[in-house]
């Protein structure tokens, strides 16, 4: 089986199945799924490839969506804002794209959850109307429930009504490892270790070269703190760390991880750096269970004596 970019020929995804033939219909089911999360990821990235390799020549709703979906996943301030930029120019070209208004307002909750703004009430506000308008434009659209969840997730909101965004998006894509993301985000905001750690489990499974990956590792060690597997989660927050050491929860919960492994000086100085950039309020406003909260404030603090 082989995936390629057709203008080029570029070699996107290839792989081969050596498989029995005894139940041939449960073998194609099979190999459907697997062959659709690997073309899923693989378009996905090729087309972010696409469209950071050249600059925006032509007002194109297409590249400029693909463009700002690479850039958000940089995590950093002017990234962020970029993607911005680019989705509310889809919107001026295609005013009912509904995926460009919940990235939209995925980069401005994150704005305001990550202090990067200077007007932390207009980012919050813009996040919740872009969110409005992508829930009226795409309710039946699996990719944009998910980040209807992550909105809500950035700034805060509601984890009744993100959870019942991504049990509907579940249905629609069962499979989708994205949305599994999202899923297992909502259970560590509402406290769910377990099922989180289940589902980060699962999306890093089915799409183990995801862009997102460092960011589902984070999730995967917040749910093995949680849980109390403290030198688990180190190790697998080490990891994440490396690669955004900048994303808020990732290196609280890192920290966390290293206090209550023993590892006081390591910790200390990632904590100093956490304090520099305003603390642990952005990984705040995503919990909302006492306990997980209790956990990464106790690490904080402790961390700074």
């Amino acid at each position: 089986a082989e995936l390629a970019e057709a203008e080029s020929g570029h070699v996107i995804w290839a792989d081969s199945f050596d498989e029995a033939l005894e139940d041939l219909f449960s073998l194609r089911d099979r190999l459907a799924r697997i062959v659709a999360v690997r073309i899923d990821s693989g378009i996905e990235k090729e087309e972010m490839r696409k469209a950071l390799a050249h600059p925006v020549q032509t007002p194109d709703a297409y590249q400029l969506y693909f463009r700002a979906n690479a850039l958000f996943r940089r995590w950093d301030p002017p990234s962020m804002n970029e993607a911005i930029g680019l989705t509310e120019q889809v919107l001026a070209i295609e005013p009912d794209n509904a995926w460009a208004s919940a990235l939209c307002g995925f980069c401005h909750g994150t704005n305001f959850a990550s202090g990067w703004t200077r007007e932390p009430a207009a980012a919050h506000a813009a996040a919740l109307a872009h969110y409005e308008r992508a829930m009226r434009l795409g309710v039946d659209d699996s990719v944009v429930l998910g980040y209807g969840a992550g909105i809500l997730i950035a700034v805060g909101g509601d984890m009744e009504v993100a959870d019942d965004l991504v049990g509907r998006a579940l249905e629609m894509t069962p499979g989708s490892a994205s949305i599994l993301f999202w899923a297992a985000w909502v259970d560590i905001a509402k406290g769910r270790d377990a099922k989180a750690l289940e589902r980060f489990e699962a999306t890093i499974r089915l799409n183990p070269r995801s862009t997102v990956r460092p960011f589902a590792v984070t999730g995967l060690g917040m749910g093995l703190c949680g849980l109390a597997r403290f030198e688990e989660a180190r190790l697998v927050l080490r990891e994440a760390f490396q690669h955004i050491p900048h994303y808020p929860p990732t290196a609280a919960a890192y920290c966390a991880s290293l206090v209550e492994t023993g590892r006081m000086v390591e910790a200390r100085g990632i904590a100093q750096q956490i304090a520099k950039r305003g603390g642990i309020a952005p990984l705040m406003a995503i919990l909302q269970h006492a306990s997980s909260r209790d956990l990464y404030e106790r690490g904080f603090a402790a961390a700074l004596e």
